[in-house]
Protein backbone atom coordinates (compact mmCIF):
# COMPACT_ATOMS: atom_id res chain seq x y z
CA UNK A 1 0.00 0.00 0.00
CA UNK A 2 1.48 3.54 -0.77
CA UNK A 3 2.87 5.34 2.53
CA UNK A 4 0.41 8.08 3.54
CA UNK A 5 -2.48 6.80 1.34
CA UNK A 6 -6.07 7.00 3.05
CA UNK A 7 -8.60 4.33 1.92
CA UNK A 8 -12.19 4.63 1.25
CA UNK A 9 -15.62 3.17 1.73
CA UNK A 10 -17.70 2.53 -2.30
CA UNK A 11 -21.16 4.40 -2.35
CA UNK A 12 -22.32 4.07 -5.19
CA UNK A 13 -25.11 6.76 -6.17
CA UNK A 14 -28.26 5.27 -8.26
CA UNK A 15 -28.46 8.89 -9.79
CA UNK A 16 -24.96 9.15 -11.40
CA UNK A 17 -24.71 10.10 -15.09
CA UNK A 18 -21.46 10.27 -16.14
CA UNK A 19 -20.64 13.16 -18.47
CA UNK A 20 -19.96 12.44 -22.09
CA UNK A 21 -16.17 13.31 -21.67
CA UNK A 22 -15.65 11.33 -18.70
CA UNK A 23 -16.98 9.20 -20.44
CA UNK A 24 -14.95 9.31 -23.57
CA UNK A 25 -11.81 9.51 -21.17
CA UNK A 26 -12.42 6.18 -19.96
CA UNK A 27 -13.32 4.21 -23.20
CA UNK A 28 -10.26 5.83 -24.52
CA UNK A 29 -8.91 4.49 -21.51
CA UNK A 30 -9.63 1.23 -22.77
CA UNK A 31 -8.38 1.02 -25.48
CA UNK A 32 -10.27 3.25 -28.05
CA UNK A 33 -7.38 5.20 -28.59
CA UNK A 34 -6.24 1.80 -30.70
CA UNK A 35 -8.17 3.72 -34.12
CA UNK A 36 -11.54 3.25 -33.10
CA UNK A 37 -14.15 5.14 -34.72
CA UNK A 38 -16.63 6.15 -31.56
CA UNK A 39 -19.06 7.15 -33.96
CA UNK A 40 -19.43 4.31 -35.74
CA UNK A 41 -18.89 2.31 -32.54
CA UNK A 42 -21.57 3.99 -30.44
CA UNK A 43 -22.20 0.70 -28.22
CA UNK A 44 -18.52 0.70 -27.27
CA UNK A 45 -19.22 4.02 -25.01
CA UNK A 46 -22.19 2.35 -23.96
CA UNK A 47 -19.63 -0.10 -22.10
CA UNK A 48 -17.61 2.32 -20.88
CA UNK A 49 -20.48 4.39 -19.45
CA UNK A 50 -21.91 0.95 -17.70
CA UNK A 51 -17.91 0.57 -16.50
CA UNK A 52 -18.27 3.81 -14.68
CA UNK A 53 -21.01 3.05 -12.83
CA UNK A 54 -20.37 -0.64 -11.86
CA UNK A 55 -19.11 -1.61 -8.51
CA UNK A 56 -15.66 -2.18 -7.83
CA UNK A 57 -14.52 -5.58 -7.43
CA UNK A 58 -14.67 -7.31 -3.84
CA UNK A 59 -11.01 -7.32 -2.39
CA UNK A 60 -10.93 -3.64 -4.19
CA UNK A 61 -10.84 -0.36 -2.18
CA UNK A 62 -10.39 3.06 -3.46
CA UNK A 63 -7.95 5.01 -1.98
CA UNK A 64 -6.22 9.13 -2.35
CA UNK A 65 -2.29 9.47 -2.65
CA UNK A 66 -1.04 12.00 -0.64
CA UNK A 67 -0.88 13.41 -4.21
CA UNK A 68 -4.31 13.90 -4.62
CA UNK A 69 -4.48 10.83 -7.06
CA UNK A 70 -7.15 8.35 -6.93
CA UNK A 71 -5.77 4.62 -7.30
CA UNK A 72 -6.97 1.62 -6.18
CA UNK A 73 -5.69 -1.18 -3.81
CA UNK A 74 -6.34 -4.88 -3.99
CA UNK A 75 -6.71 -6.75 -0.73
CA UNK A 76 -5.49 -9.67 -1.62
CA UNK A 77 -2.46 -9.39 -3.32
CA UNK A 78 -1.36 -6.03 -2.00
CA UNK A 79 -1.28 -4.23 -5.99
CA UNK A 80 -2.69 -0.78 -6.48
CA UNK A 81 -3.30 0.73 -9.72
Amino acid sequence: MPPNAKIFEEILDPEFSPSNELVMQYAFYLGMSLGIDPEQNQFLLEYAEQGLKEKIPEGWSPMLTEEGDLIYFNHFDNSFL
